[in-house]
């Protein structure tokens, strides 16, 4: 969903710069300003995946010592803290710090969990697989139904806010 929402996210930058910000379907005869964002998209993807790695990279080294009740806390309180993180921050680099907390709870998260998999069926592997494939596609579409003007036009903050309940279901399940 982070990166559904990555252009929302460095749109944060462009409330408090100094440009005119022209919508326009012609050309622009002159251009003599930026229109697009001055930070690139893939700020946002590095963010989604550089912490994620490193966990991944330095969790199994010392993660056997944690019990997986207080892993399980970890994880949801780190999912809910990226989601108030994004939706609330005025910046874009507390919005990056979201996106990077995010991060951090998805590598904790599939380390432990996927680590459970040896305990359970064949079929175990196959199903996670898919379940990461269809959660990027649900998290992706649903926070793009909830932005869209022609469907429920709810804010950027708010499709965050929304979205909490899945760290809720996640804690209980």
């Amino acid at each position: 969903m982070m990166l559904s929402a990555a252009q929302d996210i460095l749109s944060k930058q462009q409330r408090t710069s100094q440009f005119n910000h022209n919508v326009t379907d012609v050309c622009i005869p002159e251009i003599t300003h930026r229109i697009c964002s001055p930070t690139s998209a893939g700020v946002v993807l590095l963010c989604n995946i550089v912490p994620a790695l490193m966990v991944k990279l330095f969790c199994p080294f010392i993660m056997h010592r944690v019990p997986y009740g207080i892993r399980h806390l970890v994880i949801c309180t780190l999912q809910v803290t990226s989601l108030l993180l994004t939706a609330f921050s005025n910046s874009v680099p507390t919005a990056l710090l979201g996106v990077c907390v995010a991060s951090l709870a998805g590598g904790l998260g599939e380390t432990t969990f996927l680590g459970l998999a040896g305990h359970y069926s064949k079929n175990t592997i196959a199903t996670w697989s898919s379940g990461t494939g269809m959660a990027g596609l649900i998290g992706a579409f649903s926070y793009a139904g909830m932005t869209d003007a022609r469907l429920l036009a709810l804010s950027p903050t708010r499709a965050m806010l929304v979205m909490l309940v899945m760290p809720a279901i996640f804690a209980f399940t």
